[in-house]
């Protein structure tokens, strides 16, 4: 049977499910509101503890929410306001997983990133079901990745967003847009308050992410300001402040 702790800490609570997988294991899994952690341990039971089958679950679900009309938001436009291209985007099932191996290491120069996802991936603590999106083609081929993965900001939980890829022969066509806004609606839908990006200064904004020094949020790394970023998810609620502290597979 699985088990809810509630930790309070000087900046926001968090709830961690606590449970032992089939071979008799303990395992355990944080979540930032209640709703979230009590969803889980359902999953979990049901599963009787084997946490591949309770994930499978909820990507299952994550995925029945991201129907074609809730992805219609996901368009490029031209300057003249001309709708250009719709995009198919999705949480990942377990049957994506090599093909976004594959399209992390055939954008990136090496390997890292696409170890980088599988070792998040591996990580119950840093890991969040539904949060791991593809851009498809019309036939579901996954061309494009983003992953939102957790962290933590102060003493609260927040997203880190790493990496982001597109296959070279989708690059430039908003396949990778289109899997970020995703990312990010996905993330709000979950209540999620904020998500960090190093990234290119001149791409991110237009998704709303700011200087995170704006936001009073600071990396745990020497960065130039405006290439370390946030994005506050809901303007109305306060959202976490302080040093960042990655997964650990970030080695950071």
């Amino acid at each position: 049977m699985a088990s809810i702790e509630v930790r309070q800490r000087p900046k926001g609570t968090t709830y961690r499910v606590v449970w032992r997988t089939p071979g008799g294991l303990k395992k355990s899994k944080t979540w930032p509101t209640m709703e979230k952690a009590h969803r889980w341990k359902s999953l979990i039971e049901e599963a009787d503890g084997d946490s591949t089958r309770a994930a499978e679950a909820l990507a299952h679900r994550s995925s029945q929410a991201m129907t074609v009309d809730s992805v219609s938001d996901h368009r490029m436009e031209r300057s003249d306001g001309a709708e250009q291209n719709r995009f198919l985007t999705r949480a990942e099932r377990r049957t994506d997983i090599p093909a976004i191996r594959a399209i992390n290491e055939a954008a990136f120069p090496s390997q890292e990133e696409a170890d980088l996802v599988d070792n998040l991936r591996a990580d119950d603590e840093a890991w969040i079901d539904g949060l791991s999106i593809v851009t498809t083609t019309d036939d579901d081929a996954p061309v494009g990745h983003a992953l939102l993965s957790r962290c933590q900001v102060g003493d609260s939980p927040a997203l880190a967003l790493a990496p982001c890829a597109v296959l070279p022969e989708y690059q430039h066509q908003g396949y990778g847009s289109a899997a970020v806004r995703a990312a990010i609606e996905a993330a709000r839908s979950m209540e999620e308050r904020l998500i960090v990006v190093l990234g290119h200064p001149d791409y991110y904004p237009k998704f709303g992410f700011v200087p995170a020094s704006r936001l009073r949020v600071t990396a745990p790394f020497e960065v130039p300001d405006d290439a370390f970023m946030a994005l506050q998810l809901h303007p109305g609620l306060e959202a976490p402040s302080g040093r960042v502290q990655y997964a650990s597979a970030f080695g950071i």
